[in-house]
């Protein structure tokens, strides 16, 4: 260093490695600046690795930025203190400062053989170089981390000093009586896990597992134990004791066996749940005793994927969709009046079992963008879902249900493939409604729906007849095909997807109409006019009269005790 006082950082680390070489236990840095030095971190490196302890003084420019080497990281970094713990108007602060040492008007020597008293962290820094060695002296085989594990765990804490700078003054202010005391355990909390998840919450009315973690930060801990205890009047603690076996210095265990608690079914969403876990070990020689709380989850209930049992959705939630959500067929989905539905990004629901989402006028359903004005895909109704069922007059009975159901921000509203909802007070604010029904009537009862709406008759099942199919009637759940020349075809039609021939009667003529009344079929017959068939048995059916017309019959009605039909003629 120049007389100026002055220093290249080469000739520093050169300084540094020197020391360390002839066998340095402590280095004291009271120097430095705000430029990072390679060789300066390599230089203090090497000397820790040789077994020295390297302390810095922090830095006189009452700036947070670091200053080096006390902010390299195996450099104890020392800030200033004045007589009352407050850190001194010069002192350099930082969460990169570890101790913090007086600093103020402290006496020492000046050039020529003067006493007097000087300022800075250049006076803070030897106060924990002296201290260190000696700690060294006391224990002359331990580590530097050792060594500063035991002065940071031993400091008095300032933060409540300096608020202005808390957590910014190192551990404390250094305490040499105590960091000459034997070593003893710190155990802090390292983590908890609710039911094997880190970021999980317990669930109002459910049981919950809870896993704590201990860290040990100072010196080993054996046979350690633990007490877990609630004041909250929500909760009931079951498994309340659990071990922990050893902890040795430095290292993380977990409680067994888990602790577990119930709480109320009425337990608030979000509720903090404050928690004392008593801590003792060494056979007693130390005890500590931890607080921690644990928070209820939140009304947010973040859904995704395919749900394949059947559930409910209540209102004392909100239900976010994070991905398209899909009801399996044979599982139904219900959702009660007034509960909301965000859905985070342009997904669908799908429906391919069944949805009964039953609002009322002042609690109606809700579905809408989790993001204020964004928007999402739509609610759509597919073949294998369960189909509406509605009495004549438009009363529902079963199956698909949106009634009270407002449907915000979707681009594609509602949709159906082969599929039947009933609809009934629904409020769709846009993407319309596209709709191919399934084999019942799609009831739209006192509803607004805004952009375009479409229903449109899609095919369930066929049945190829073996002529030319001119005219059906339905009874029952059967179908009568006028056939051409293959006379009348009975088709049952109770699965409308697979309809299937069950009789046929091969009449005289071209079979071009057919009317049913009762447990008779009267079918047009072309050139033979009008034949009356017994369909009482449809595997079975049996001419039982006929009669001719003045020319080709291609057409009949059939009204009480009356036939009419629809000749060439007339």
């Amino acid at each position: 260093m120049a007389d100026s006082g002055v220093s290249n950082y080469s000739d520093i680390a050169a300084g540094v490695i020197y020391a360390a070489d002839k066998g340095a236990k402590v280095i004291n840095l009271s120097l430095g600046g705000y430029a990072y030095s390679n060789a300066l971190r390599d230089a203090v490196n090497y000397a820790v690795s040789k077994g020295a302890v390297v302390v810095g003084g922090a830095g006189n420019d009452n700036v947070a930025a670091p200053f080096y080497p006390a902010a390299y990281e195996n450099v104890i970094a020392v800030a200033a203190t004045d007589p009352d713990d407050l850190k001194v108007n010069f002192s350099n602060y930082g969460t990169w400062v570890d101790l913090s040492a007086p600093g103020a008007d402290i006496m020492t020597t000046f050039l020529g053989g003067d006493w007097g008293t000087a300022n800075g962290t250049s006076l803070s820094a030897p106060f924990v170089s002296g201290l260190a060695a000696l700690v060294l002296s006391q224990w002359p085989d331990w580590t530097p981390a050792m060594v500063r594990n035991q002065l940071e765990q031993t400091a008095d804490p300032i933060d409540a000093l300096n608020p202005d700078y808390a957590g910014k003054l190192g551990a404390g202010r250094i305490n040499a009586a105590a960091a000459l005391q034997e070593p003893h355990p710190v155990l802090t909390i390292g983590g908890t896990s609710v039911d094997g998840d880190p970021l999980g919450h317990p669930t109002p009315g459910m049981a919950t597992t809870l896993a704590v973690n201990l860290h040990n930060a100072w010196s080993d801990a054996s046979g350690v134990s633990g007490v877990l205890t609630t004041t909250d009047p929500y909760v009931t603690v079951l498994t309340g004791a659990a071990s922990y076996g050893d902890i040795p210095a430095g290292a993380t265990a977990t409680n067994t066996p888990l602790f577990q608690f119930t709480t109320r079914s009425d337990t608030p969403y979000s509720h903090p749940i404050p928690f004392t876990l008593t801590v003792t070990a060494n056979g007693g020689a130390y005890t500590v005793t931890l607080n921690f709380t644990i928070t209820m989850r939140s009304s947010d209930e973040h859904f995704c994927g395919t749900i394949a049992e059947n559930t409910t959705w209540t209102r004392d939630k909100t239900y976010i969709l994070d991905c398209n959500v899909g009801i399996a067929p044979g599982y139904t989905l219900t959702i009660q009046s007034g509960t909301v539905v965000r859905v985070n990004g342009n997904w669908n629901l799908n429906v391919g079992g069944t949805l009964i989402a039953d609002g009322t006028a002042t609690q109606p359903i809700r579905f809408m963008p989790h993001t204020p004005g964004g928007s999402w895909g739509g609610i759509l109704f597919d073949d294998p879902s369960t189909d509406a069922q509605a009495t004549d007059d438009g009363a529902y009975q079963s199956g698909n249900l949106l009634r009270y159901v407002r449907i915000e921000g979707a681009a594609q509203g509602i949709a159906c493939t082969n599929a039947t909802p009933y609809l009934d007070h629904v409020t769709l604010t846009g993407g319309g409604m596209n709709c191919t029904p399934g084999p019942t009537p799609l009831w739209l009862q006192e509803s607004d729906l805004t952009g375009d709406v479409t229903v449109s008759r899609g095919e369930v099942g066929s049945y190829d007849t073996p002529g030319y199919a001119y005219d059906v009637a339905v009874s029952g759940t059967h179908a009568y095909v006028a056939d051409g020349n293959s006379g009348l075809r009975v088709i049952d039609v109770s699965d409308p997807a697979q309809p299937t021939e069950v009789g046929f009667y091969d009449t005289p003529g071209q079979a071009y109409g057919v009317a049913v009344s009762g447990s008779y079929a009267y079918v047009a017959d072309g050139n033979w006019g009008l034949r009356v068939i017994d369909v009482s048995d449809p595997a079975h059916p049996t001419d039982v009269g006929f009669t001719y017309t003045p020319s080709v019959a291609c057409g009949v009605a059939v009204s009480g005790t009356y036939a009419y039909v629809a000749d060439e003629s007339g």
